[in-house]
């Protein structure tokens, strides 16, 4: 879209953007500020009937020589998988609504979960090239957000060469475009294996896929994997001492909650994560 036809709002964003080619997380922050960017100016790029197999509604607003900017849509459920943004160097997501938040760290091809929050509406979360995240909407609302992408140098595609990272394949996959589950081969660009993973990702990993595939009322390529993770007896017998050892008790007790609940949708066995929870249910021991 050009710039004299877009809100207001954006269009004093698009401007400053344009003034150079690099920017601070503390300079973006007053930059989307000053923009005044509210909910109902997002509204022309809404999808929220986006396709089922894609985990969240992706529409482009505006193209720079070295940003660009984004809404994306999110129905209740609606998850990225864990990704990376490609050739971004800085960037901001402004988010309407309670999405929830997950940050990851990657060493020596080691994946780890650091931390997950709720972000507030009207919260601005800064983006560049280290950050490797997850987001999704865990409400019934429909929310929207409005995500920069950008890098000093001239390019056409900011989030090309974006990494999605395939626990369930022990994998990095390379994709140009949205960074969704059960991508079609001719999608992926790259793969890289050997991709390794602690059991909390692992946890959050199958859960996300279990809702993914309750979400799009399908029966993909790794369901029965997804399903028999939370129902191997061995898993149960390992993860008690796994627990005692780990300082983010709470964040395991959330995703194997949720992961319960997902299974007894999909009417699955949930006798097995039925007996880890029965061990763990005293959440103030691993608050």
């Amino acid at each position: 879209m050009k710039k004299l036809s877009l809100p207001i709002s954006l269009s004093r964003l698009v401007e400053k953007l344009e003034s150079k080619t690099d920017f601070s997380p503390v300079e973006l922050l007053k930059i989307i500020k000053d923009a005044n960017i509210s909910e109902r100016h997002l509204f022309p790029w809404a999808d929220f009937d986006h396709p089922k197999v894609e985990g969240y509604g992706r529409k482009l607003v505006y193209t720079g020589d070295h940003f660009e900017i984004m809404v994306m849509s999110w129905a209740k459920k609606d998850y990225t998988a864990i990704h990376n943004h490609g050739y971004t160097k800085w960037g901001a997501v402004k988010v309407f609504g309670a999405l929830e938040h997950i940050s990851f760290q990657l060493e020596e091809n080691h994946l780890s979960t650091l931390h997950k929050e709720r972000l507030e509406k009207g919260e601005v979360l800064a983006v560049n090239q280290d950050l490797i995240h997850q987001m999704g909407n865990p409400t019934d609302d429909n929310i929207l957000s409005i995500h920069i992408y950008g890098t000093p140098e001239k390019r056409s595609n900011v989030t090309e060469n974006s990494a999605l990272y395939e626990v369930g394949k022990h994998e990095t996959q390379i994709v140009n475009g949205g960074v969704f589950y059960d991508l079609r081969n001719d999608i992926i660009v790259e793969r890289s294996p050997g991709l390794k993973s602690d059991r909390l990702t692992e946890i959050g990993h199958f859960t996300s896929l279990l809702n993914f595939y309750y979400k799009s009322n399908q029966r993909g390529a790794q369901y029965n994997k997804a399903v028999n993770y939370f129902q191997n007896r061995s898993f149960e017998g390992r993860f008690s001492l796994e627990l005692e050892l780990d300082s983010k008790g709470i964040l395991y007790f959330i995703e194997l909650r949720k992961a319960r609940i997902l299974l007894e949708l999909l009417d699955e066995s949930t006798k097995t994560i039925d007996s880890i929870l029965n061990e763990i249910n005293d959440i103030e021991k691993y608050s």
